[in-house]
């Protein structure tokens, strides 16, 4: 759209051009030039458009790179995360390890090494100052003993030896005090690294969370356990509905359940549906028909009802007639369709036609 704009603009200014041209060649000036201005101050107008438009793609173009370049730093954030934390683990195992073999090479465990770090070597400081004063002892009685007897042998020895354990045992502590320093930064930078190794764990147990409901949700609805639970609520629906009709009917003696197919209960007792008389089998029928139309269509407040009747003796016609009647106490209205003239004249009103026409109304 920008190019085309720029184009039209291009080709306006040339117009506008050739148009001068033309009309300073035919001498007319009087308000072309006006006219011209205004047509010029419009292109610039018009211009001016563009180049804003041009700067806010600029914009929104950037900030979208720079969302971009985000979402990617954070998921990049997230793997160096997870490596640091696989890495410190591995770090963790093996810096244990090396410890407990460095302690049991000084014959020290974990326990001793414990009793040192929390009294802060002060019993070895101790155990220094101590030989300390037993040397400065030994050197006043060597004194001593020398004034007396005059030849007494060199002690330097020992000396020496005292002062190479002496010394063995300073270095023994700063590199203990060392060892300790280390280890407490690596604590220190383990419980960091636990830290953020729950932080994650919790993120990571959340969005697993919301994961298994949205697999859960999206199994159900494939599965054929969603289907299955809804035709079962459109059955109860219709069951509720036609054991309404069916106890109005029969005055409370039959009712429908389902198990595995429809089963008939005549007064509580189940009953074989194929024992059913032919009325009997005609308003169950009729009334699981109305259940059904309700159920898809919502309330009805009319029916038309087919044909039916007519295999019915004239015994059963009286009896469904008076049964159907019944169902006045719906505050519906219900119209039966029939051919069979007896069955007709057992209700007061009808209306009765001949060749699509009608011929009498009672």
């Amino acid at each position: 759209d920008l190019s085309r704009k720029r184009d039209r603009v291009k080709v306006l200014s040339e117009s506008i051009n050739a148009m001068k041209e033309r009309l300073k060649g035919m001498g007319y000036f009087e308000g072309v030039d006006e006219k011209l201005e205004n047509t010029l101050i419009d292109r610039e107008k018009i211009s001016r458009k563009l180049r804003d438009l041009e700067a806010t793609i600029g914009r929104l173009s950037g900030r979208i790179s720079e969302m971009s370049k985000s979402i990617q730093e954070r998921k990049d954030k997230l793997s160096e995360l997870k490596k640091k934390v696989e890495s410190s683990e591995e770090r963790l195992k093996e810096f244990k390890s090396d410890f407990l073999k460095k302690l049991e090479m000084n014959g020290l465990d974990i326990g001793t090494f414990l009793k040192y770090k929390d009294r802060e070597l002060t019993n070895a400081e101790s155990s220094i100052e101590s030989l300390r004063g037993e040397r400065r002892i030994l050197l006043e009685d060597i004194k001593d003993l020398e004034a007396e007897k005059g030849v007494m042998r060199d002690p330097r020895e020992e000396l020496e030896k005292a002062e190479k354990l002496l010394n063995e045992l300073r270095k023994d502590r700063d590199d203990v005090i060392v060892e300790i320093s280390r280890i407490s930064r690596d604590l220190e930078e383990l419980n960091k690294l636990e830290e953020e190794y729950r932080r994650l764990e919790e993120e990571k147990r959340k969005v697993q969370e919301k994961f298994t409901v949205y697999e859960s949700m999206l199994k159900s609805l494939r599965s054929e356990e969603f289907q299955a639970f809804f035709v079962n609520r459109c059955l109860e629906k219709i069951l509720d509905r036609a054991n309404n009709h069916l106890s109005i009917l029969t005055n409370g003696r039959f009712s429908l359940n389902f198990k595995d197919g429809f089963v008939i209960l005549d007064r509580g007792q189940e009953r074989d549906a194929r024992g059913l008389s032919g009325g009997e089998r005609t308003l169950v029928s009729i009334t699981l028909a109305m259940a059904v139309a309700e159920t898809v269509a919502g309330e009805m407040e009319a029916f038309f009802i087919d044909e039916g009747f007519s295999s019915l003796d004239s015994g059963n016609k009286k009896k469904i007639a008076e049964s159907l009647k019944e169902l006045e106490k719906l505050n519906k209205v219900i119209c039966f369709i029939t051919h069979d003239k007896e069955f007709s004249e057992e209700f007061d009103k009808r209306i009765i036609l001949r060749e699509g026409m009608l011929v009498e109304w009672t």
